[in-house]
């Protein structure tokens, strides 16, 4: 998920593929307008639900019990991550542009 362009505006983008720690600092630090905030909030829930975990299993499958990305997530699970990345790049325009 591309959530770290939002995280630039606050600091050098780490080598993570857990953006929602990034985004949650600078939410605490009060980084981000009052009108942005509730989206900022919906986006750091999008970043966890498709955090590291799910990254690691889309692309390398479940090692300990020798099972592929393909056996790990069905079409509607793959449907529903596509909807949630959609929803999160939305948030992150919006918040870009300050609504």
């Amino acid at each position: 998920m591309r959530l770290k362009p939002c995280s630039l505006c606050f600091r050098p983008v780490g080598r993570t593929h857990n953006p929602a720690a990034p985004l949650r600092r600078a939410l605490n630090k009060n980084r981000f307008p009052p009108e942005v905030r509730s989206l900022v909030e919906r986006l750091i829930e999008c970043a966890k639900l498709l955090g590291p975990a799910i990254h690691v299993q889309s692309d390398y499958g479940d090692e300990i019990h020798w099972r592929t990305p393909w056996e790990l997530f069905d079409e509607s699970v793959a449907q529903q991550a596509l909807s949630l990345a959609e929803e999160a790049v939305l948030l992150a325009k919006q918040i870009a542009q300050g609504n």
